[in-house]
């Protein structure tokens, strides 16, 4: 199923995933890759309600001095 979100990386050395509601709330914030959101606050609150987040990533590759170029987007949240 697509019950969790989270971007896909590999080869990374840092990670810094966040995800804001639309009124830039920050529902979900992960360090880890693979440490995904549920679609819950903080992963352990309340579900948060359908609709469109935003997303923010930054990452570094191994053996890389700097940090890649920011990432971002949208992801919709649908609950049945």
């Amino acid at each position: 199923g697509n019950n969790v979100f989270n971007i896909y990386t590999k080869n990374v050395a840092d990670y810094h995933l966040q995800v804001f509601d639309r009124w830039g709330v920050k529902v979900f914030e992960s360090d880890h890759w693979s440490y995904d959101w549920n679609g819950k606050v903080m992963n352990t609150g309340t579900d948060c309600p359908d609709g469109t987040y935003y997303y923010i990533l930054n990452y570094r590759y191994v053996g890389r001095d700097k940090d890649e170029p920011i990432l971002n987007g949208v992801v919709r949240l649908i609950r049945e």
